[in-house]
């Protein structure tokens, strides 16, 4: 009952006709029905009202791409391709706080933005942009920006609840953090002439979304800023961001391909949010 589409590989014809019945019944729509031979030529006999014939030499480990496989491709991608205006409707339904758009976002401070392609966001942009969100109010966050954009958002937003949405899980809120050890995502601090570097990895294979997110300490400092640097999901980034935005006077992201840390959250005069910041890489001694 949880299947949209089916494709029935068979050997013997009365094999395919049981299947058949059973999806008939299902209301599940057939996209191929294909007789499966080892060897022999692949052929098809039939492109509707489903594609229809013969598929040879099918091997999870040595695959033979030909004719009848490539149609099947074809149907099958066919079956994932949806306009990005279309999925962001469906998944905004279920945003549990007031629905931020990343691209709506970008249409109230740009103008000329059509609204349709992913936006693209340069860090002059955040100071418009968190204009246009009421701070300290719960919302849930959708697009695919950078991770500065995310974790801008959350530190303007702190300390009420935010939801991020991911490919992979869905709607997730944003973890309290707890500095412990040992730890999900370890800190290595490199003090650097004019601030600390902050390289974050994670020990284990991945960060699981579902488990309270832990990190080994990050000593408070009143006088000098933060980057955060290191290859982490949104979602664990924008939480991090809001306990140090009160252990620090200001808190940036570093990129490393820019060599610059962007400033996400900041108390300090003439550093506002959205500077740029150059970090030495390697970090400097």
């Amino acid at each position: 009952r949880a299947c949209t589409h089916a494709i029935l590989l068979y050997k013997a014809p009365e094999g395919s006709a049981h299947w058949e019945k059973i999806l008939q019944k299902s209301d599940v729509p057939i996209v191929a029905r294909l007789e499966s031979i080892q060897t022999g030529t692949a052929e098809i006999s039939a492109p509707t009202p489903y594609l229809q014939g013969r598929i040879s030499g099918l091997d999870r480990k040595h695959p033979k791409p030909d004719l009848v496989f490539g149609a099947l491709l074809e149907r099958v991608a066919g079956l994932f391709h949806y306009q990005e205006t279309y999925l962001e409707r469906i998944h905004l339904r279920y945003a549990q706080y007031p629905p931020l758009s990343e691209r709506r976002l970008m249409q109230q401070i740009d103008t000329g933005y059509d609204g349709l392609t992913n936006p693209w966001w340069n860090p002059e942009d955040l100071p418009a942009a968190l204009a246009c969100i009421p701070a300290e109010k719960p919302l849930s966050l959708y697009g695919r920006g950078p991770i500065w954009l995310a974790a801008a958002i959350s530190a303007h937003t702190a300390p009420a609840s935010m939801t991020v949405y991911d490919a992979c899980f869905g709607w997730l809120p944003l973890p309290n953090v707890t500095f412990t050890t040992p730890a999900a995502l370890e800190a290595e601090i490199t003090p650097l002439a004019d601030f600390d570097l902050a390289e974050l990895r994670i020990p284990g294979i991945v960060l699981d979304a579902e488990e309270p997110l832990t990190c080994t300490p990050l000593p408070a400092d009143g006088a000098r800023g933060l980057v955060l640097s290191g290859k982490l999901p949104r979602w664990a980034v924008a939480g991090l961001v809001r306990p140090l935005q009160q252990t620090r006077p200001w808190v940036a992201i570093h990129v490393p391909k820019k060599r610059q840390g962007i400033v996400v959250a900041s108390r300090t005069p003439g550093l506002p949010v959205g500077s740029r910041l150059p970090v030495p890489h390697p970090p400097a001694e």
